[in-house]
């Protein structure tokens, strides 16, 4: 600077900042000369500066991935918000701002009135604009207002989105949609995606069809499985619902739970009041204690099992829960009667019973004895059977339940010191048994061998017969005389060969003789008589 002279010079790389007569200027690279008092110079500054500030004049630099959040004049000469891509920008205004920057990455970017929201894929936004609720989808969205508001973002796999008055519902396979609209249920029962957007739609909850009862407010699905009913009053009177699926839109019709119809078993066990309620003793097991005809206490293991066969009748007459006390009380006095009519010893030849319909029972029984077959059958096929068989018959009526069958497992002679002479004497009894049925083995092992030793007997004197039948033939043929004599003797009455019998006469008197005879020889053999 010499007087109004005033030269600069600006390095590469740099700007200069200056002012003229109040004018704000910016020096590029190189060499400047002004020749006036009214030139002013500040400062250098660096081109790279990310914002250049001198006076009206700035130099904003966006980094690449950024947004500059500005404020500038705009058309209706107000200031307005302004969202700066990368580059470098040169405003010459007193009312330009910068307000810091945002990456354009961000999901969602606000700066005054301006939004930009970026929805991935998959998801939705949620927003508000003008105080009216909105979804928005995949994508890059522009706004500008005033009125907006962003409430984040959900998933399109979220089974629910409930954003303001909108409701967007997914139900899979196998799922039900319970919700409320306009005061009454709706169930969505079909897969798919379901909007709503009302003030009076309101989702309660999923729920899946292996519910057995899915309700909501008067409107029910009910679902009975094979091998149960379903428990339902309508206006109070009992409605069995059978397997399947019900739909129930009626208010007056309610549901009160399950019954099951497949076969239950109850185990017979000696029980006391306690409480006012039955309750097994522990002293003596599972076992059911009772006395015989000739007063000696037993234990019986048993298992009775019934089914109900007519749902309706049995919850008419009897409570849900009181079903299997009255099986078990009924068995119970039942089978403690038939014991105390009963003695030890018919108990001991007992098998295990079954229970059988009462009347085909004595049918069988008329059968038997029409054929002359035996129709006493021993005390648990017998007293068992027919007993159980009419309370088979009395508990289908009455109450409709079909006892099926008692099962006993086990017996046992509840005192200890009777037991013990009672195996002590079997023991002995199965002794002396064993010991008659080894001497009986001994005795056919020796008849046995008396009979091999005969057959072989026979057998050696049938083969020395058969030997000398072979040496007649030879014989005969050097005693004519004698080979006639064979030819006429007749068969004996006994079945032997005559020729046989004749041959060992022959032998013998050859011994006692010459082989060549000098008399006449008289003999019967063959078919006719012969005198040589």
């Amino acid at each position: 600077v010499a007087g109004a002279v005033t030269m600069v010079r600006v390095p590469r790389g740099q700007f200069g900042l200056a002012t003229h007569s109040g004018n704000a200027l910016v020096l590029d690279a190189g060499l400047h000369v002004f020749n006036d008092v009214r030139f002013k110079f500040e400062r250098l500054v660096d081109v790279n500066s990310n914002y250049i500030n001198h006076g009206p004049i700035k130099i904003l630099r966006v980094r690449r991935g950024k947004y500059a959040h500005a404020w500038l004049l705009g058309s209706a000469s107000a200031v307005q918000p302004k969202l700066l891509r990368e580059g470098c920008h040169v405003v010459d205004s007193n009312l330009f701002s910068v307000d810091g920057s945002s990456a354009v990455s961000d999901e969602h970017i606000e700066h005054g009135s301006l939004h930009i929201l970026q929805v991935p894929k998959g998801r939705v936004a949620k927003v508000f604009q003008d105080n009216v609720p909105k979804l928005l989808g995949e994508g890059c969205h522009y706004i500008d207002s005033t009125n907006f508001a962003y409430s984040g973002t959900a998933s399109l796999s979220d089974l629910v989105i409930i954003h303001g008055t909108i409701t967007m519902i997914r139900v899979n396979n196998g799922q039900v949609g319970l919700a409320w609209q306009d005061n009454q249920p709706l169930f969505l029962q079909e897969p798919g995606l379901y909007n709503f957007d009302s003030p009076a739609f309101n989702f309660v909850r999923h729920a899946t069809f292996d519910e057995k009862m899915i309700e909501l407010g008067t409107k029910k699905i009910v679902t009975v499985y094979s091998g149960e009913v379903g428990l339902s009053y309508k206006g109070g009177q009992l409605q069995v619902l059978k397997p399947g699926r019900h739909v129930i839109e009626d208010a007056s019709h309610v549901v009160r739970g399950f019954l099951s119809t497949q076969q239950k078993s109850v185990r017979l066990v000696s029980t006391e009041f306690k409480g006012g309620k039955l309750a097994k003793p522990a002293k003596d097991g599972d076992f059911l204690v009772c006395e015989t005809k000739d007063l000696v206490k037993v234990g019986i293991r048993a298992d009775v099992f019934y089914a109900i066969e007519d749902p309706e009748t049995a919850i008419n007459r009897i409570a849900q829960e009181e079903i299997e006390m009255l099986v078990l009380e009924t068995s119970l006095a039942t089978i403690t009667n038939i014991i105390r009519s009963t003695t030890l010893n018919e108990i001991a030849q007992s098998k295990l019973p079954s229970a059988v319909s009462g009347d085909k029972h004595a049918d069988s029984m008329k059968n038997a004895q029409a054929l002359g077959d035996a129709s006493a059958p021993l005390f648990f096929d017998k007293a068992h059977d027919d007993f159980l068989s009419k309370l088979h018959d009395d508990f289908i009526k009455r109450y409709g339940i079909e006892i099926s069958n008692i099962r006993i497992e086990s017996f046992k002679i509840m005192d200890e010191q009777l037991a013990n002479s009672i195996s002590k004497q079997a023991l002995t009894t199965a002794q002396t048994e064993s010991q008659l049925a080894n001497l009986a083995g001994q005795t056919e092992i020796a008849t046995k061998e008396q009979e091999r030793v005969s057959s072989v007997k026979q057998i050696g004197a049938a083969a020395e017969a058969n030997a000398l039948r072979t040496d007649a033939p030879t014989a005969s043929a050097s005693r004519p005389g004698t080979m006639m004599a064979e030819r006429t003797r007749p068969r004996g009455a006994s079945g032997i060969d005559a020729a046989g019998a004749c041959a060992q006469t022959t032998r013998a008197a050859a011994a006692a003789r010459p082989i060549w005879p000098t008399g006449p020889i008289h003999g019967v053999c063959g078919r006719g008589n012969f005198a040589g």
